[in-house]
């Protein structure tokens, strides 16, 4: 279920329920507009430039003019994380994420981390870069020179544009789920987390979970082996998600990295980044960790896992970050057999359209995965779960999100309670929760404006 159209009205300040005059619609992933308050292309580059910082991705793009990137190959190259005949950086594939693109992942559209350690670059610094298709961004994060164990990240966002962007009829999902994103970039955005900070693509709100003043922190939630939801091939999971990638893709390469080396892709190393840069001041009450091989086994043997539950319930309280979902599988089979067969026959030239291949998720795991709140939450449970990851008194209070406080919406004002009964009415940028990351099921919606109505 999704947020209906023109469900509620506000008529002389009155709320009323009008009832939802067509179907529901999957909510849109488009993030072209969430950063049109920050500047763009050379201005931004310049603005964020002029900051100073000291690290290889300011190096490469502020030490003379603005480089040239037309796509991710070229990226890739410019931060010394290419891949050539020689040489290769580490990389890892994730058939599922709880990070900003989480909602574009799936096996056949896979997350890529790509990086480096400290000791493989000339410059000492540890950078990596993470990369899904279909929203035209690249998270990039980096550690000064000799930052490894412990030392200051730098988290940046790299938005990129296609012919198609500026086109009548925008970009199709031909042009963005499929190689065709990759190259023929014609502008591109660099922003840090300093332009992001209050934004829906704020990187702090889960690498710096303690908020302002404390460690900044790479992240990966399911460091234990078996990594549940990576690709592998030397775990029955990760071999499962390389079957569902390959009967969409074949042979191909993705994210840059070549076909051919696909299968050499490994979460260990993603492992060992996270480790060497996590303080040993950081614990599992702050970043709690995944138990794969506990969860995995725990769903083996009754069908549920009280270990993911715990962490989920938590999720739930607003306490962390979504963990990921329980099962291996995240797909509906159905869905994923039809929007394989999709690809796989747009690609090899059978067909001329493309659906949203992006939509495979099994409906019974929405919740699971908080894309939408858990069943039978309060209003005030549905604003911890939907609202508290960006809406809490840890963040930066300076922020203007720092105005509503998910965790006491008892004590709002009237100017507050209008102020989130429009956000949770309005479109584009200012819709509330970002349809990026939740969506507000009718009922779960009603529940929210009654409470604030009341």
């Amino acid at each position: 279920m999704t947020r209906g159209a023109s469900t509620w009205v506000l008529l002389g300040g009155a709320l009323l329920f009008a009832g939802s005059a067509c179907e529901p619609t999957p909510p849109s992933t488009d993030r072209a507009d969430v950063l049109s308050h920050l500047p763009r292309y050379e201005a931004q580059r310049q603005a964020l430039c002029a900051r100073g910082r000291d690290d290889a991705i300011t190096a490469a793009f502020c030490a003379t003019s603005a480089p040239t990137i037309t796509g991710l190959s070229e990226l890739q190259a410019l931060l010394d994380l290419g891949f050539s005949a020689d040489a290769r950086p580490n990389f890892a594939l994730t058939g599922h994420s709880s990070s900003l693109a989480a909602r574009n992942v799936s096996p056949i559209n896979p997350r890529a981390i790509v990086f480096k350690f400290a000791d493989q670059r000339v410059d000492d610094a540890v950078v990596s870069m993470g990369y899904a298709r279909g929203d035209n961004t690249v998270e990039l994060a980096v550690t000064p020179a000799g930052g490894q164990q412990g030392g200051e990240i730098h988290f940046y966002l790299l938005r990129y544009e296609q012919a198609c962007t500026d086109s009548d009829e925008g970009c199709a999902f031909a042009d963005t789920l499929t190689p065709a994103t990759e190259s023929g970039w014609t502008k591109w955005s660099l922003y840090d987390d300093f332009d992001l900070d209050n934004s829906v693509l704020d990187c702090l709100q889960c690498h710096q979970p303690q908020g302002p003043g404390t460690r900044q922190i790479f992240r990966m939630q399911e460091l234990p082996n078996p990594w549940t939801h990576w690709f592998a091939g030397f775990t029955d999971g990760g071999r499962l998600l390389y079957q569902d990638y390959r009967a969409a893709h074949g042979g191909a390469g993705y994210a840059g990295i070549p076909g051919g080396v696909l299968g050499a892709g490994s979460p260990i190393l993603v492992d060992n980044l996270v480790k060497e840069t996590l303080s040993e001041d950081i614990d599992g009450e702050v970043v709690p960790i995944f138990e794969s091989r506990i969860i995995e086994a725990e769903i083996a043997e009754t069908g549920i896992s009280a270990t993911w539950q715990a962490l989920y319930d938590r999720a739930v309280e607003g306490e962390i970050i979504p963990p990921p979902f329980r099962d291996i599988e995240v797909t509906d089979p159905n869905k994923l057999t039809t929007m394989s067969g999709a690809y796989a026959s747009f690609v090899g030239g059978g067909r001329t359209d493309l659906p949203d291949i992006r939509d495979v998720f099994r409906d019974d795991a929405l919740a699971g995965m908080s894309f939408v709140p858990a069943a039978g939450l309060d209003a005030r449970g549905v604003f911890k779960h939907a609202c508290a990851q960006c809406h809490n008194d840890k963040l930066d209070q300076s922020l203007t999100r720092a105005r509503f406080n998910a965790f006491d919406v008892d004590n709002l004002t009237s100017a507050q309670q209008q102020m989130v009964i429009e956000r949770l009415l309005a479109s584009g940028r200012d819709r509330m929760p970002p349809p990026q990351f939740r969506d507000l099921p009718d009922e779960d919606l009603r529940k929210l404006l009654t409470f604030l109505s009341e």
